[in-house]
């Protein structure tokens, strides 16, 4: 639905802040999709990826620690055990 293609767009607009290492605007953008039922560990992954890049890497730990209890079955899991 439309819903779903505006929080892509969000997403995607995220990610590209992340990419042009704009980290403070990118995790402001994640956020706002991180109840997404589809984009949503994605968005809390890289807005914890964000928070490591602005050197707050104890946040970024507890979000990638609550991240990995609350989805055990997400298809990206390993890349939170890498950090």
């Amino acid at each position: 639905g439309v819903f779903a293609q505006t929080e892509q767009a969000i997403f995607l607009q995220a990610k590209q802040l992340y990419q042009q290492k704009e980290y403070v605007l990118a995790k402001i953008s994640f956020e706002k999709v991180a109840n997404s039922a589809v984009f949503g560990a994605h968005a809390r992954f890289y807005a914890g990826k964000c928070l490591y890049e602005l050197g707050q890497k104890q946040e970024a730990v507890n979000q990638w620690s609550a991240l990995e209890k609350e989805t055990p079955q997400w298809s990206e899991r390993s890349d939170l055990l890498f950090w």
